[in-house]
Parts: C-alpha cells; structure tokens; sequence
C-alpha cells in the first residue's frame, strides 16, 4: 500500500470521463485516504490472469476505474509498472492491479484480497464526479 502515496497523480474513470488529480490536491489525499483503509488487513495474493492492453483500454470505457501514475519506473516483486490501474466495484472484496509498462497494460498483475468491500473507495470517487 505504500505504493499507493508515492503516486504522482490520480486519474479517475467513470463511464469513459476522466478527472485527473495531482498528489497536491484535496481530492488525490481524499482517494489514497480511502485507498489505505479498504486495503486495511489486505493480502496480496497470487493473481491467476493477465492483463492484456487492448482489452483493458476497452473495458476502462465502462465503470469505475482509477489508475496511479508514477513519475519513474517502479517495480514490485520483479514485475516493472509506470502506473497502476484498479477496477472499483463496491461489491467487489478484492482486486486486480494492472500493471502499465511502457505504455501497455500488458503481463501479470497483482492481486489485493480485502478484508471488507471497496464501498469506501467506490462511494468516495462518486461524491468527486
């Protein structure tokens, strides 16, 4: 979860409208603070699916989606990501962090399993659009 405030910046998807958010604003501290406490208790587990790019760049058109970009490359357990996009369902009790390297949302994931759901962080990115 540390990753999660190192970010630069914040974009926000809903329904194919995009808000972006710099580290320095009200709303970026409104979603990491959301962020850290669905991801209170969380364990990362092995994730079974990939991500593939052109796949991923369509299903961002729909739903709520945030992606945490990076000013520099970082790496995760080997696994190389300039942002990380998350899917947020309030029903969902887990999630997927795909990885975007070099500009492609390509390769394995990460995988957050929750202790409770992501209604925080799903009604906090409501209130901001």
């Amino acid at each position: 979860s540390d990753y999660f405030n190192n970010a630069d910046k914040i974009l926000v998807y809903i329904d194919n409208n995009i808000e972006e958010y710099t580290a320095d604003t009200i709303e970026f501290k409104q979603i990491t603070d959301s962020l850290q406490k669905i991801v209170t208790n969380a364990h990362e587990m092995p994730a079974y699916g990939v991500s593939i790019d052109s796949e991923t760049r369509e299903a961002i058109k729909q739903g709520t989606w945030i992606e945490l970009k990076y000013k520099s490359t970082e790496t995760h357990n080997e696994m190389p990501f300039d942002s990380l996009l998350i899917k947020v369902d309030s029903e969902y009790s887990g999630f997927n962090l795909i990885r975007l390297h070099d500009n492609q949302y390509e390769g394995r994931c990460f995988y957050l399993s929750l202790d409770n759901t992501m209604e925080e962080l799903y009604n906090t990115l409501q209130e901001l659009i």
